[in-house]
């Protein structure tokens, strides 16, 4: 907006915003106009709505959501499918060896996340994400064996703490012997307190 003001015509800066905030105003209107006609004309109530098509996007909203939020349901479409075949003979060892199969399933995917990488600085020490692409940082928990539900809920609680505000985080949570007990409740908890964070949970 400071670049725009900066050669928009008028001498007050004032006017100039005004007029470049009724310009985008009426370029959304028209937009919604022609969306609106366009599905009055080709949606029949007789047939399925084709997938990703115009009248799709319409019904399901999908234009009110944020670029991350679109980038994070992708992920999880892909995960959703591709974890439970993965380790449907054989579990992980660990919560390492989870990582790095994760991190083969995004790149099969078309996605690449580097792993542990970059250094972010916390206090005197250092932290370095499970996964990381493009601002979007994703940590693994995997719950099995002994190990309890608070673990993660702490865990999750400290990498919180950790992650700069300005970057998204992707918990991906695998519980597939369903030690959590409520999902909402457990997803939540943490989206809820902050802004920017995504809980997955997989089986």
């Amino acid at each position: 907006m400071v670049d725009l003001l900066e050669y928009w015509h008028c001498d007050n800066p004032d006017d100039s915003l005004a007029e470049i905030f009724s310009l985008f105003s009426a370029y959304g209107d028209s937009v919604m106009r022609a969306a609106k006609v366009m599905q009055f004309k080709h949606e029949d109530l007789s047939i399925p709505i084709a997938n990703n098509s115009f009248l799709s996007m319409l019904t399901l909203r999908e234009y009110l959501n944020t670029p991350i939020q679109i980038r994070v349901k992708e992920l999880d479409k892909a995960l959703r499918t591709s974890i439970p075949q993965v380790f449907h003979a054989s579990a992980p060892k660990d919560e390492n060896d989870f990582n790095n199969k994760v991190k083969a399933l995004l790149t099969a995917a078309g996605k690449n996340f580097s792993r542990e990488y970059p250094a972010l600085k916390f206090g005197f020490s250092s932290y370095r994400a499970d996964l990381f692409e493009d601002a979007l940082i994703i940590e693994s928990k995997y719950l099995r064996g002994k190990t309890p539900p608070s673990v993660a809920t702490e865990s999750i609680a400290a990498d919180v703490t950790k992650i700069p505000n300005n970057l998204s985080v992707l918990f991906i949570v695998y519980d597939p012997e369903r030690k959590i007990t409520d999902d909402v409740e457990f997803i939540n908890s943490y989206e809820q307190k902050r802004q920017l964070c995504f809980v997955r949970i997989y089986r």
